[in-house]
């Protein structure tokens, strides 16, 4: 059953003006300077609005929850203090009502311990954006009431207190719901469908100085129809200011392979940049690599002068004592690092402000560079690999150029116990080298910016990036 249709409510009767004779004029100076204070608050009210979201005409940006859209038509901005959300979501960044309607579109984050709160009633339509793809679900909250109902694969049931979840691949999800709890029109639905196929990646622009204060990380933007490109698939600085939601781009980091992990010096990121060609033929493919260093506050980039090599893909970088070690082999070594077996590379240093490259060991893992060891004089290197309850794991450390194998797992484990306990062991063997090697560095998720320096933070945020810094 559509609900489209309900009983309309019937309009307040207004009675007819009267008119009164004009009181004595008084002049009320508390009421004078009132006014000007109500309205300049008004306005501060609406600046910090506007500053966060715009809208032209019926296209809406949000710089919190990084997104812009066409607002459907017969729909409006709505005050998201005022929500009262579905069980198992949180932090509304903005909401769209529907005039004369209960429907409701809000943009928000899921509750990490959602799991027992809502149930899933059916599927919702899938949506595709011109960037994204749209996959949806019906859900109720999971009451003992809610036991009675139970999945209906693609048939709506059209249920009181119903709510439509819709997540694109890398953001969080859009929600459509009653705010009378009453089951969703099929009209709304459509408006939604609708709204989800304008959805795009928006970001304002931000320059840093030495009054910033804030925290910094990198997010990853792509297109899932055409990935391939450069100006819709990229990777970027994102600034989040102290004491705001509003997310901002700085700038992007050069095209090629995602860059997994940075090393922190002197104010400048430094990482590798493995450069992709694409060829007709899948034994032309090739990489060419080079070490970047990047300053978020003037956004200067460069190469280290000496490290841009053509048919080449630099797998790890590790920095000590303002000088560059990296494990570099040819366009095959990121062929190889998705396989079982070890993947031979050579381990070069090269000093941050450019020169030669000096070849410091051939090494037979190519997969990264755990840290050095000052006391072994020893740079400890990894390589792992696992897939369906089987995995591979190699680690050897290499002094005085020579390498030495120090730990090595192959096989599949969990069907015997056996199996299980000599895995553990080794695990636990590798999680003390890891401990070892990373202990002259400090790793966070996020970047500090405080007076115009980079800074480890201790706050708990959610990062596909690493950042490593010299413990001081």
């Amino acid at each position: 059953m559509d609900p489209d249709n309900q009983t309309p409510i019937n309009p307040i009767s207004t009675p007819e003006p009267k008119l009164e004779p004009k009181p004595e004029s008084k002049i009320n100076w508390r009421f004078l300077i009132a006014v000007p204070v109500v309205f300049i608050f008004t306005l501060f009210v609406i600046y910090l609005f506007l500053s966060t979201t715009k809208i032209e005409g019926s296209l809406f940006y949000s710089n919190i929850a990084n997104v812009k859209l066409m607002i459907p038509g017969g729909w409006e901005i709505d005050n998201t203090s005022n929500i009262n959300l579905p069980v198992g979501f949180k932090e509304p960044a903005f909401a769209l009502k529907k005039t004369g309607s209960a429907c409701i579109i809000v943009k928000a984050e899921w509750d990490p311990d959602i799991s027992n709160s809502i149930k899933q009633i059916s599927r919702a339509d899938r949506i595709f954006s011109d960037w994204t793809q749209f996959d949806g679900s019906w859900y109720i909250a999971s009451t003992t009431d809610s036991a009675k109902y139970s999945y209906s694969s693609d048939a709506r049931q059209y249920l009181n207190g119903e709510f439509r979840v819709s997540n694109g691949l890398r953001s969080g999800p859009f929600l459509l719901f009653m705010t009378n709890g009453k089951a969703v029109p099929n009209n709304c639905n459509d408006d939604f469908d609708e709204m989800l196929k304008t959805v795009e990646p928006y970001y304002e622009m931000v320059n840093l100085d030495s009054s910033s204060s804030g925290i910094l990380v990198t997010e990853k933007v792509w297109d899932d129809n055409r990935y391939s490109e450069v100006e819709k698939s990229y990777e970027h600085l994102v600034f989040i200011a102290d004491g705001s939601k509003e997310r901002y781009e700085i700038m992007r980091i050069p095209p090629g392979t995602w860059t997994e992990s940075f090393f922190v010096l002197d104010n400048n990121l430094y990482f590798p940049v493995n450069s992709y060609k694409s060829s007709s033929t899948e034994e032309a493919w090739q990489f060419d690599s080079a070490i970047y260093s990047l300053n978020p506050f003037s956004k200067k980039l460069s190469i280290v002068s000496g490290t841009a090599t053509t048919n080449s893909y630099i797998s790890s970088l590790f920095i000590r004592d303002s000088i560059a070690y990296y494990l570099i082999g040819d366009s095959d070594l990121a062929r190889c690092l998705e396989s079982y077996y070890p993947c031979p590379a050579g381990l070069y240093s090269i000093p941050l402000m450019g020169g030669d490259s000096i070849l410091v060991a051939s090494s037979s893992l190519g997969g990264w560079i755990l840290g050095y060891v000052p006391d072994e004089k020893a740079f400890y290197l990894g390589q792992r690999w696992g897939d369906a309850g089987c995995a591979s794991a190699s680690f050897s450390k290499i002094v005085n150029s020579r390498e030495e194998s120090i730990v090595k797992f192959d096989g599949c484990y969990g069907a015997d116990e056996v199996d299980l306990i000599a895995y553990q062991q080794t695990q636990d063997k590798i999680d003390e080298i890891v401990k070892k090697a990373d202990a002259s560095k400090i790793l966070t998720k996020a970047i500090h910016i405080d007076g115009g320096i980079l800074k480890p933070t201790i706050d708990d945020i959610s990062s596909y990036a690493s950042f490593y810094f010299d413990k001081k």
